[in-house]
């Protein structure tokens, strides 16, 4: 599954336009695709697109994943 990087998730259910264009002209994904979203901040997204155009992608949040930082790490 593809993962997408989209920090303001909870606020809009759009990806970034660079990461909308990636997924669907580049991956060719389209409506009914399902992908994983992570805010950087340990939380992943469970999605799947609605509305795809060369773009601007819409998704819907299916599950939200919360995982623990794996840091502190020691050097």
């Amino acid at each position: 599954m593809h993962v997408f990087y989209t920090p303001d998730i909870q606020k809009t259910n759009e990806l970034p336009e660079e990461e909308a264009q990636h997924c669907t002209r580049v991956l060719r994904l389209s409506i009914g695709d399902e992908i994983t979203l992570t805010d950087g901040k340990g939380s992943f997204y469970k999605a799947e697109i609605t509305a795809a155009t060369n773009k601007r992608c819409l998704v819907a949040i299916k599950e939200t994943i919360f995982q623990k930082p794996l840091w502190p790490c020691h050097l």
